[in-house]
Order: structure tokens, then C-alpha cells, then sequence
């Protein structure tokens, strides 16, 4: 017993291991993302996971405001570097494989690196060494050998923690720049003591003509020698105010632009920025001392949305010739000289006369069934550079509009100007649905009033319509007419004349008829007709009694030839003929023909969700002007602002906003027109269109002229024997008719579109950026020479975490959780990057400071709390509640640093600030205002901003006195939002103020419900952008005038019942009807509908809610709320089943598109006929009824059978309901016996014994058929050939393009399945007592004269019969 114990437990262990690494493998790869992924698509998980990265990086910590994932850590970078060499060691932890990038580059190549004691391959990799390493930890370990120590080494730039040792001696403050640069600053030192000190200085200046003019000078410094302090300048031009510099040595800019540098050797770049307050009109350069150069190079930055300039007195040169940076190299550049004078010629501010509108359109236009009008969905797109308002010509009646997905109401300026929307300048994106009820013969291109650049059009006609031709379009559109080419004219009108010179001119007239309505028709006959042509006019030339054995072996060649071609028309044209008569008949039935439901739904809904909701400043960061790049180099800042308002209502909620009379989901026929511009309302196509009607009449006349021409080529003469040979094409046209259409559904593997859906899916970034981390608590304690941070982080998801540190101080120790943090990265702003599990975690960050006097800490988070206990520091940035904003600084106590040193401090430079201000006019008149700081972020701002006239500031803790709000700005902070309310005015004016410093930027955002006028400044436009608000940039006290009207509303629908679902399944007691509705309302309220007389309501759904209904009532309210809805009615109608039924509908109180009606009948009930709309089913049998008839008096002339009209018109009708083939076969099984009866009997013997060996098994199968008949029609159900619009001999259904308030009427034809029984019981005995004496017929022609013959016989009676006819014989 114990034995198999322990052998279960071993297979246990043994199971366990082989799939442990299964299990650990769904561990890794679990993920929130899998839950919904289709079976079928979770095999390729593994595939568009790799994509060429590295395997599955799911697993890797997400950025902090990113999808991005870090997937490599670097641990602490160990540094012992002398003068001959020196080693390294750094951890490293990689969630999935990846490259390493190591220490060193060309000049100092790391060598034997080892990872633990296995040594790893080194390869150059993006210019630097690199490894490759597998997800997980690795320690790598190398040396460097040199002759002398460089000035700096390559780091990989995540590297976040970094101990150096230089010639035995640890480095307390190591210089480690944002990109992953080393400066080994002290051996650089100890060689350049000795070395002469010079210094070079390259000047270039890009000067930006934004509002201010900004100008970035760019000082490139070539420093030997010792390390010192230089003065240089003033660097800036004269009048220019500094207001930011970036510089790697100490240096403080004094307001007069100079500037004072502690430079070492090396190259240095230094950067200032100033601005020039006003309209500069010219510009000079300082004449300064050497080192000074004495020329410097300028590339100038046009802003011509802003203003266009015209530059004169400077001498523009190639920018080849000069080492300017390589994003200047596209700006024009020029030598100024100190005599030199750069003048500005002002030809333009702003954009009085802006280019013209470019708009392109595509329509679908949609013909009703009817022929009485057209519907159409136009979609606009395009750039708006003039136009406020869009206007429709008074042919085109707007129903609805959508402008970049928000419905706008249709109005009209005045009672006498044309209806239309309000549009907004900029990225157009508009779709409209209206209605065309002029003549249908006449549509216009565009129906908009603005002159457009494209047209294109896609006309759709229902079944039965054709487009024989069209004028006015300037494309091919693949009509009836063009589709002729000069071949098929030289092809037509070569049968013509072949026939007419053959057979006479009224053949050939009949040809050329036939050809010309057949000819483009799918699967129509046409080079069969050349080949028959040929063979009977070779036949006419080739005499039937020739002598000559040649001319008779040709004939019999070219009747063998015209044979094979006539069995070719017949296989060719039976299936055409079945087509063309069953397209004519039964126009939904058309092969290739469209559907309904359209898969790009362009309108959408009303509703909440179907407008997206804008976050509150979301239209100031699509129109951040040009001017907040200075801003954006800036650390960022997370200081608290307060919040703005949200924005206003730009509809109001009374305004009756339509929503058209709905656009048809059908497609079918389809034709693409297309005008090139410029097109304008005088444009128009002329259709020349088919009715149902004609294109049934042409139909049945062209298949009727090609039967006869047929029979024609095959050598029959008219009058004489019509019928005989007209059987057989009749006959095999009915059972084709009869035949169903089968579809087949071809599987597909996954699409490219398919799994990069299933790919982004996967890699999601959390739901909850960018709020997935927060720092509850921030600890600062700080002595004169060590700073150490506490943080306590909350993080909802794993993720990486930036926490303070990089620039001037650096922590040499971190500890997570009381643990040594072994990974930490640093991101391309150079804050370090700490990993973090989901959780609350505490992160102990400690480091010596610098020997300076103050010290700026940034923080990538803003803590909600702050302790600080600081010793020799004062403590700057803070709050009146004691809390951080981005940005903290340290100011030291005691000094002990050098005077010079000291003084190398940059001091606070003067302000500048962009005041942008929104103005939005929807229901509300609201103000929302950005103050953003284009200064160094270094130093407080506070000042005082003018508000606009009727302003009120609505953020609270903002103070306002004598019409202006005071604003300050903290260090780091880079901005400051708040948001007011206006009075509305028919008048409103803006001035901008005369403060320099300030540079104001104005936007507005009218809403659809007002028209917008103005005078004063132009307008800026940004041309080829996305949405944009029209913008003003004034100078320092420029006006604006604004005039604001509201124009009056159309009256319009503002319900529109999209589609219509209508089922009723009828019984002998009653009617079960479910009625579906979508419905699209702009307002709420109630919408009744009629239930018919003596419904009784059983329920009532709206949106899957079920609501409360009374009985006995047959008015249903149905709750409306703007957007699209769902609504489901079902009742019950005591009207039971009929003979005849008229399901009754009931009234929708409105006109409807897209109505769908289907009637599920019993199973027990025989469908006989059905009428209703157009598009619905069609019962095929009654046809081919009629085909039997006319088969069954052309068969029942013939007397190779005993059976007359009336038997074979109950013999097909009988085979027809159960198996239509078996028909064919009985048919010629009887022919068959009728051709033995004529059977020649001086035939060879084995044709004969093969003949009655054929008979007997057509005979068999023959039988078997019939019995298989009998057996379908005793207990099958019949075969009416029911199809149409996914019609069965149960389930029929129709479809209306329109319709309403009342449904379009259906009748149905129908009895009981037992009359069918009962009849087709009937047609079995009848046919049992006929089948006896078709028999009994047929057995006496097989068995005449003999039922075998021997060969002997055959050869005496052969003999007898050349013996009687022998000459000289009685």
C-alpha cells in the first residue's frame, strides 16, 4: 500500500515539474488586458507581443505619464578611475531581454566585462558598448586602460545612482550631465594649470518675430588655460529685456544683458534670451571688444500668421558656409557687421485678406423606390479661411447638420436669407442630411452655396432603376451608354449586318435590337453569336447534294461546327435568360445586388455620449502659441492652480435643434460622379434614368428578340415548327427560374487591422494615467552639508516613479522600504526613476549637498503634505499652508564659499508673461484666462492683469481691486488659470494692455447659436492645423470691436425614427407583434404611438428599461431624452390567421426611413401568394406555372408520347411542389421510350442491346425519382420557391425606404398545410393509375420487335434485306 502511495506521489511530483513551467509561464503572461480575448485570436498573443521587441514587456513598470514601459534598471554605477585606467561595477535588473548600454565609448572601450563570472560579448551599438542581456538580474564588472585621463566619460543616461573615485579619492558632487556625460573635472584641471589661457567666441542669434520679438543669442565658447571668470557683453542687442539663461558654467546676466562666466577648458555653448517689447521695426548689434567677434551670424524666424516682413540691410549668406546649429540650417541667415542694421519692413499684420476657403464634399445620394426625390448625407471637409456660415441653396432642404460631430442648429440670418449652419474657421469637418424633391432628372453637384474645390458623389439606385446616361459630371460614370466601347459597336454592328444580308433587313433590324439591349448585360452571350454567324453562312455557301467528297466531308465538318456552337449558346444563354427574366420580374432577386445597413454611420446620435466632453482646458493646449516653447524648457511645474470653470453651453436647451427626415441604410446600385472644381451652385448633372418599368419592358423584349434570333441562326424557318423547338429553351428557362441562389461564406484568417487591435489592446497603458501615483507626504531634513528625503508613495498600479534628484544634488544612498534599492533609471528630463510595486511604499533618499549658496530642487510630484527640519538652510517655494509647488529652493545661512564664487549667482531677471484669454459665447458668456510665464521659472512674478469690460471673476481665491486680479507666480510655477463670467452685449471691445512685459493672446469660441462680426485687427490663421479658434495677437494698447447677433432658428423636426423593425408572428387565436424602434431626439418629452383597434399592450421597453403600460389602452408615451434610444413594443391582435391576412400596424405619429416588416408564419400554414413594398418576398412558382402551361401544349402536340396537355401539366405541377428535378428526368424517360419506338432495326446489334440497357436504367433511376417525389410531396412541404430580402416559405419579410406615420400594407395568401396534403394525395393516385399505362405503352415499344438480338440474327436479316433489293429480283 505504501509502494503505491509513493508511486502517486512521484507521478504527482513528476506532473507538477513538466508543468511548472506552464503554470509560471500563464503567471507571467496573466493579464488584466486577456479577460474578452476571443479563443481564436489568444494563440497569436505570443506573435504581436514580439513584434520585434523583445518578447512580452507586460511585465515592465509603465512610465509615470506615459503607455511607454521601462524595462531596464540600472543599479549603482561604481566608479574607480586613475591615470593609467580603472574598473567598473553596476547591477542591473531587466524585466524582459534588452540591450545594456555600458561605461565608455570609442576612445575608452570597456574590456573584460564579465556578468558574475561569465564573461559577455561587447558590441557598438547606436556609437556606444553594449550588451545583451536576459530578463533578469545580471552584475557587470570591466576595466578601462588608457594612457591619460580623459575629460569625460560616456554613462548610459538612465543611470541613476553614480559613486566615482578619481586617483584613490571619492568624489562628493561627481558632474554627471542630463545625457549620460562624466566630466572628470579635477584631471582636466591638474593638465590645463599650465596650458595659456585664450578664449574664443562664436555668436549667432536667431531671432524669432513672434509678439514679443524674441531673440535666443547663442554664445560658443573655446576656454584654455586655468579655470577663471570672464566677462562678456552686453550679449544682448540694445532694448532688449533678458529673461532666461542656460548655461553649464556658473554665470550671473545683469539686466543690461552682460554677463559674467567662471569658464575652464573646454567648449562651452551658452544661451540668452531676450525680448523686444512693441512693433520692432530694426535691429543692431553692439559694438563690443575682443574677444567679441566681429561679425555675428543671424537667422531669422518668420512668423507670417503673425506678421510679414520684409528684411533689408544685412547681407544674407549661404547657411553651408557657417557652423550654425542644425535646426536653424532651414531659416534664411545673415552677416551683421557693427555697422550693420537689420530693418524689418512691415508689409502685413495679421491676415486681413486670408486665402480662400478649400472644401471638399462627398455625398451620398440615395433615390427613393418611388423615383419622387432623393435623400442625401453630404460629408464636407476641409479648411475654413473666410467663412463664418455655411449656406444651402434652395434646393437642397437641410434636415439635419453635424459640425466635427456636434449637432448645430439650422438657421437663417434673417426671413428673407437662405438656411444654414454657423461654422467656425479652421479644420471643417461637417455632415449634413437633407432632402432633393425636385425632378429626379435634374441633380444638382453640391446644393451648398460656398464654391467648393471636389465634388464627388456616390448615387445609389434601388432595384429596378438603371442610369442609361448622364451629362454635366466630369467623370466616367460607368453607364449604360459608356460602357460601350468601339469594339463592342464594331461587334454588334457586324452581326447586324451579317444577319440582315443573310436573312433579310428586318432579321438584321431585329438583331442589332436584341444585341444593343442584351449586349453589357452580366453573362450575355457575344463572340458565340460571331462563331453560329459564320457556320450557317459557310452552311449557305456549301450545297447539301454536292458530288465532290470534299466539299461534303467540309459541310459535314462546318454542321458538326455549327452543332457545337449552338450547344455553347445553350450554355451560355439558358442561364442568361433565366438571370435577365427573373432581374426583370423580380428586381431584388438581382444577382450582385446590394443590402441594408450601412457599416459607417456618419450622423450618430444627440446624446451625452455622442459629443465627447471636453477636459476644462482642453482648447487651450490645441492653441498653445509659439510663444510657450521658452516655457516648455522649463522644469515642469505641478503647483496647485485653481481650477477653472467647465465650459459654458454652447447650445441652448430650449433651441429646437432638428434632426432631419432620416437618410435610407440601403445600397445597391451604385454610380460615382464627380465634379473638379471649383464647383458652384449652377453645376448640375442630367440624368437620363430606367424606371421599373421600362427596364422591365426592355428586359423581356431583348431575351424575346434573342430566343428568335437564336432560333434563326439554328436554321429554323417561321412560322413552321415554332413550337416544337421553342420547348426546350421554355422548359429548362422555368426550372432555372425555379432553382434557388446558393451563397457561400468564405472563413478568413485574422486581419493586419485585427491584431494590431489586439496588440494595443494587450499593451494598454493603466486606466488610471495620469493619476495612477501620488506623494502623500514629503520629509525634509537637511544639515549644512547633507540633504536626506523621506517620501511616502501611493501607487495604484506597478509603475516608475520620478522622486527628486539629478542636476546639482544627487543621492548617493536609497533605500525603499528599509531595503537598499538596487535599480533606479533616469528619464530623458533628467528626474531619476524609482520602480514601485502597487501600493504604499516609504523611499529614504540621501546625498551631500553642494558648496553653494542655494540650491534648487525640483519635484516631480507635488506632495500633499510636507514636514521639514533644516539646519543652516532656509527653506524657499513654500505655500501659505507650508506645501511645495514643483519646485523647492534651499538658501544657505553661512556662506563659505568665495566672494567671486558667490556673486556668480543668477539673480532674479525681468518678468515677461503671454495672457491668453478665451472667450466663449454659448448659452453663458464665460472668460477662461492662462497666465503663462515665457521668463526663467527661477524667480516670483507678481503683478496685476486688466479684466475685460463686464467681467467677473468667478475662481475663488483670486483677489481683484479696480477692475484688475493680481496674480503671482512661485518659483517653478509656469502658470495660472481662472475663469470668469461676461455680460452679454450686442458690442464688446477689446484693448490690450500697455504693460511691455505682458503679451496678451486672444481667442474666441462662438457657439452655433451666434453670428459673429468685427472690425479693428485682423486675425491670425494657422493654415493646414486641426480645429482652431479665430486668434488675435495685439500690441501693447491695440483694440477690437466685437459684434455678436443671434440668428433665428428653422423650424424643423426634432425626432427622426431611424429604422423600423415590424414583427408579427400570426396564429389561429391571435397575433403576437413585436415593434422595434430607433429613435433620435434633440429634446425630451414624450412621443405617443396608436396601437390598432384591439391591441392588447404587453410590454414596453425603452433602452432595455422596462416601463409600466396599462391594459386596454392603445396610446403608448414613450419617454424621450436627447441622443439615440432604443424602443420595443410587443401587443397582442385578436385578429386570428386567415385565408387572407393584413397584419394591422400601428401609427407611429411620424414618418420613419428603413421600415422593416417580417411575418413569421406557422409551419402548418401553405404560403400561396404575398404582396406588399416593392422589396419584399417573391413567390417564384406561380411563374413557373406558367411556363408549365405553355411547356405542357407544346409537349402534349408531340406524338412521341401518350401523354396529353393535361397529364403533363399535372405531372409538372406535382413534381414542381416536391423535386423539380425529378421533372426533367421523368421527361426524358418518356421521350426516351418514344425514340424506341422509332428505333431503326437494321442497327447493329450491341447499339441496339446497348439502347434497351440504357432504357432499363433510366427506367430504374426514372422510378426511384418519382417514388422519391411521391414520398417529398406526401410528407415534405412545398416548394412555392419563396426568396427576396432573406424571404423563406415561413418567414417573409419586406422592406420600405420610407414611410409613416401608418405602416406600408402587406396581404398574404395562405391555407392550411392539410389542403396540400390532401392534394398532393390526390396527384399520387392520379399518378399511380397513369404511371400503369405508361408503363404498359412503354414496354411495348422496348420489347418490339425482340428484347435482345443476336449478332446472326441481325446478319441474316441484313442479308434478307440487300437480297430484295437486289436488280433483276421479282
Amino acid at each position: 500500500m505504501s509502494g503505491s502511495i509513493r508511486r502517486i506521489v512521484l507521478a504527482l511530483a513528476a506532473l507538477m515539474a513538466i508543468a511548472s513551467p506552464v503554470w509560471s509561464q500563464t503567471f507571467l503572461f496573466a493579464d488584466a488586458n486577456e479577460v474578452g480575448v476571443p479563443e481564436a485570436l489568444r494563440d497569436w498573443i505570443p506573435w504581436v507581443l514580439d513584434a520585434g521587441q523583445g518578447g512580452d514587456r507586460r511585465a515592465c513598470p509603465s512610465e509615470p505619464n506615459g503607455p511607454a514601459r521601462i524595462c531596464v534598471w540600472p543599479g549603482p554605477l561604481m566608479l574607480d578611475l586613475g591615470s593609467r585606467g580603472g574598473r567598473f561595477s553596476q547591477d542591473w535588473h531587466l524585466f524582459a531581454e534588452d540591450w545594456v548600454r555600458l561605461p565608455g565609448d570609442a576612445d575608452a572601450w570597456p574590456r573584460n566585462v564579465m556578468d558574475g563570472d561569465r564573461p559577455v560579448p561587447v558590441v557598438e551599438r547606436d556609437g556606444h558598448p553594449a550588451v545583451k542581456l536576459d530578463a533578469g538580474s545580471h552584475a557587470l564588472t570591466g576595466a578601462f586602460v588608457w594612457s591619460e585621463t580623459p575629460a569625460s566619460l560616456a554613462t548610459a543616461p538612465g543611470t541613476g545612482l553614480l559613486n566615482l573615485t578619481l586617483d584613490g579619492a571619492p568624489q562628493s558632487q561627481p558632474r554627471l550631465e542630463g545625457k549620460g556625460r562624466l566630466w572628470l573635472s579635477d584631471a582636466a584641471r591638474s593638465r590645463s594649470a599650465d596650458l595659456e589661457e585664450r578664449l574664443s567666441v562664436q555668436v549667432f542669434r536667431r531671432l524669432d518675430d513672434s509678439l514679443p520679438l524674441r531673440v535666443l543669442t547663442r554664445l560658443e565658447l573655446q576656454v584654455s588655460g586655468g579655470v577663471r571668470e570672464e566677462r562678456l557683453g552686453p550679449v544682448t542687442l540694445p532694448d532688449g529685456v533678458p529673461i532666461a539663461i542656460e548655461s553649464p558654467l556658473p554665470a550671473r546676466l545683469g539686466s543690461d544683458g552682460s554677463l559674467r562666466l567662471e569658464v575652464r577648458p573646454g567648449r562651452w555653448v551658452v544661451e540668452v534670451t531676450a525680448y523686444h517689447a512693441g512693433s520692432v521695426q530694426s535691429l543692431a548689434r553692439r559694438q563690443l571688444p575682443s574677444p567679441w567677434p566681429a561679425r555675428e551670424v543671424w537667422a531669422f524666424a518668420a512668423h507670417p500668421e503673425l506678421r510679414r516682413v520684409e528684411i533689408q540691410g544685412v547681407e544674407s549668406i549661404d547657411p553651408r558656409q557657417t557652423p550654425i546649429p542644425d535646426d536653424w540650417a532651414r531659416l534664411p541667415i545673415y552677416l551683421v557687421g557693427p555697422e550693420d542694421r537689420m530693418r524689418l519692413v512691415e508689409q502685413r499684420r495679421g491676415d486681413p485678406d486670408p486665402g480662400p476657403d478649400r472644401l471638399a464634399l462627398e455625398r451620398d445620394i440615395w433615390l427613393d423606390f418611388d423615383g419622387a426625390g432623393y435623400s442625401v448625407r453630404d460629408r464636407m471637409r476641409g479648411d475654413l479661411n473666410r467663412l463664418w456660415r455655411l449656406d444651402a441653396d434652395s434646393e437642397l432642404h437641410l434636415g439635419q447638420v453635424r459640425v466635427n460631430g456636434t449637432p448645430s442648429l439650422i438657421t437663417r440670418l434673417d426671413s428673407s436669407a437662405p438656411v444654414g449652419v454657423e461654422v467656425r474657421q479652421g479644420r471643417l469637418d461637417l455632415v449634413a442630411d437633407s432632402r432633393i424633391e425636385d425632378e429626379p432628372g435634374r441633380l444638382p453637384a453640391s446644393g451648398w452655396l460656398p464654391t467648393l474645390d471636389q465634388v464627388r458623389a456616390h448615387l445609389h439606385l434601388p432595384p429596378g432603376w438603371d442610369l442609361l446616361a448622364v451629362s454635366g459630371v466630369d467623370n466616367d460614370a460607368r453607364t449604360w451608354l459608356t460602357r460601350w466601347t468601339l469594339l463592342d459597336l464594331f461587334l454588334v454592328l457586324i452581326l447586324t449586318l451579317g444577319v440582315g444580308r443573310i436573312w433579310g433587313w428586318g432579321w438584321g433590324l431585329l438583331a442589332w435590337v436584341g444585341l444593343s439591349l442584351t449586349w453589357h448585360a452580366p453573362g450575355a452571350p457575344q463572340l458565340v453569336w460571331l462563331n453560329l454567324l459564320a457556320a450557317a453562312a459557310l452552311l449557305r455557301l456549301l450545297p447539301a447534294d454536292a458530288i465532290q467528297k470534299g466539299v461534303t466531308r467540309l459541310r459535314w465538318l462546318v454542321l458538326w461546327y455549327k452543332r457545337l456552337t449552338l450547344v455553347a449558346l445553350l450554355v451560355i444563354g439558358l442561364p442568361f435568360l433565366v438571370s435577365e427574366v427573373r432581374s426583370a420580374l423580380y428586381p431584388q432577386l438581382e444577382r450582385g445586388g446590394g443590402g441594408f445597413g450601412m457599416a459607417d454611420t456618419l450622423v450618430g446620435g444627440f446624446g451625452r455620449n455622442a459629443v465627447p466632453e471636453a477636459a476644462p482646458n482642453a482648447d487651450f493646449e490645441e492653441i498653445l502659441s509659439d510663444t510657450e516653447v521658452a516655457v516648455k524648457r522649463a522644469p515642469a511645474s505641478s503647483a496647485r492652480v485653481p481650477e477653472p470653470l467647465p465650459p459654458p453651453p454652447m447650445m441652448d436647451p430650449k433651441a429646437r435643434i432638428q434632426t432631419g427626415q432620416g437618410v435610407p441604410d440601403w445600397h445597391w446600385s451604385r454610380f460615382d460622379l464627380t465634379w473638379n472644381g471649383p464647383v458652384g451652385t449652377s453645376d448640375v448633372a442630367q440624368l437620363w434614368l430606367l424606371t421599373p418599368t421600362w427596364n422591365l419592358v426592355l428586359s423581356l423584349l431583348g431575351c424575346a428578340l434573342l430566343i428568335l434570333l437564336g432560333l434563326r441562326l439554328a436554321g429554323i424557318d417561321f412560322p413552321r415548327r415554332v413550337g416544337r423547338f421553342a420547348t426546350l429553351p421554355i422548359l429548362v428557362l422555368g426550372v432555372w427560374t425555379a432553382a434557388p441562389m446558393d451563397s457561400a461564406v468564405a472563413a478568413e484568417v485574422p486581419s493586419p487591422e485585427l491584431l494590431r487591435e489586439l496588440r494595443a489592446r494587450l499593451l494598454a497603458p493603466p486606466d488610471c494615467l495620469p493619476s495612477c501615483l501620488d506623494l502623500p507626504m514629503l520629509g525634509v531634513r537637511a544639515t549644512p552639508d547633507r540633504l536626506t528625503l523621506e517620501l511616502t508613495l501611493d501607487a495604484a498600479v506597478d509603475m516608475a516613479v520620478p522622486v527628486p534628484g539629478g542636476g546639482d544634488w544627487m543621492p548617493v544612498d536609497a533605500r525603499l522600504d528599509d531595503r537598499p534599492l538596487k535599480g533606479m533609471s533616469r528619464d530623458s528630463a533628467g528626474h531619476l526613476l524609482v520602480p514601485l510595486e502597487a501600493g504604499r511604499h516609504r523611499l529614504r533618499l540621501e546625498g551631500p549637498l553642494p558648496a553653494t549658496n542655494q540650491l534648487d530642487l525640483s519635484l516631480p510630484l507635488a506632495p500633499r503634505a510636507m514636514t521639514q527640519d533644516v539646519e543652516g538652510w532656509r527653506l524657499e517655494g513654500l505655500d501659505a499652508r507650508g506645501r511645495a509647488s514643483g519646485q523647492i529652493r534651499f538658501v544657505r545661512l553661512s556662506e563659505t564659499r568665495l566672494s567671486a564664487e558667490r556673486e556668480l549667482v543668477q539673480g532674479a531677471l525681468p518678468p515677461l508673461i503671454q495672457v491668453d484669454r478665451r472667450l466663449s459665447f454659448g448659452l453663458d458668456w464665460r472668460v477662461q484666462t492662462r497666465v503663462i510665464r515665457l521668463s526663467s521659472p527661477d524667480s516670483p512674478i507678481v503683478t496685476e492683469i486688466p479684466l475685460l469690460p463686464g467681467e467677473s471673476v468667478q475662481t475663488p481665491g483670486l483677489r481683484v481691486r479696480d477692475g484688475q486680479i493680481q496674480i503671482a507666480l512661485t518659483p517653478g510655477q509656469t502658470r495660472l488659470d481662472w475663469s470668469s463670467r461676461l455680460e452679454p452685449s450686442a458690442e464688446l471691445d477689446l484693448t490690450a494692455t500697455s504693460d511691455a512685459g505682458v503679451a496678451e493672446v486672444w481667442h474666441l469660441n462662438v457657439g452655433p447659436i451666434w453670428h459673429l462680426d468685427y472690425e479693428g485687427l485682423s486675425p491670425i490663421h494657422h493654415p493646414g492645423e486641426g480645429r482652431t479658434l479665430p486668434t488675435w495677437r495685439p500690441l501693447p494698447g491695440e483694440q477690437l470691436r466685437l459684434r455678436i447677433v443671434r440668428p433665428v432658428g428653422e423650424p424643423g423636426p426634432t425626432l427622426t425614427i431611424d429604422r423600423v423593425d415590424l414583427k408579427v408572428a400570426p396564429g389561429p387565436r391571435g397575433s403576437d407583434v413585436h415593434l422595434d424602434l430607433a429613435v433620435r431626439s434633440s429634446q425630451g418629452g414624450s412621443h405617443a404611438i396608436r396601437l390598432p383597434e384591439g391591441a392588447e399592450p404587453v410590454e414596453v421597453r425603452v433602452d432595455g428599461r422596462s416601463l409600466a403600460v396599462s391594459s386596454g389602452t392603445r396610446q403608448i408615451d414613450l419617454p424621450l431624452v436627447p441622443g439615440e434610444q432604443r424602443m420595443q413594443v410587443t401587443w397582442r391582435d385578436p385578429a386570428p390567421l386567415a385565408l387572407g391576412f393584413t397584419p394591422a400596424g400601428p401609427d407611429l405619429g411620424s414618418t420613419a426611413v428603413n421600415l422593416n416588416l417580417s411575418l413569421q408564419l406557422p409551419r402548418d400554414r401553405w404560403v400561396l401568394f404575398a404582396t406588399g413594398p416593392r422589396l419584399g418576398p417573391a413567390v417564384l412558382f406561380w411563374g413557373v406555372l406558367l411556363v408549365l402551361t405553355v411547356l405542357s401544349w407544346g409537349l402534349g402536340r408531340s406524338r412521341m408520347t401518350p401523354l396529353r396537355m393535361h397529364d403533363w401539366l399535372l405531372l409538372g405541377i406535382g413534381l414542381a411542389l416536391a423535386e423539380v428535378w425529378v421533372g426533367l428526368l421523368v421527361a426524358g424517360w418518356l421521350f426516351a421510350l418514344g425514340w424506341r419506338r422509332r428505333l431503326d432495326e437494321t442497327g447493329s446489334a450491341w447499339r441496339y442491346n446497348l439502347t434497351q440497357v440504357g432504357l432499363v436504367l433510366l427506367t430504374l433511376v426514372a422510378l426511384a425519382g418519382l417514388v422519391g417525389a411521391v414520398q417529398q410531396g406526401l410528407l415534405g412541404r412545398p416548394e412555392m420557391q419563396i426568396i427576396g430580402n432573406g424571404s423563406s416559405g415561413t418567414l417573409l419579410r419586406w422592406y420600405a425606404d420610407r414611410g409613416g406615420p401608418t405602416l406600408p400594407e402587406v396581404w398574404v395568401l395562405s391555407v392550411p398545410m392539410w389542403v396540400y396534403r390532401a392534394l398532393m394525395l390526390g396527384w399520387a393516385l392520379w399518378l399511380a393509375f397513369r404511371l400503369l399505362d405508361w408503363l404498359r405503352w412503354g414496354w411495348e415499344g422496348f420489347a418490339h420487335p425482340q428484347l435482345w438480338r443476336e449478332r446472326k440474327a441481325v446478319k441474316v436479316a441484313a442479308d434478307q434485306t440487300v437480297g430484295d433489293r437486289a436488280p433483276g429480283r421479282p
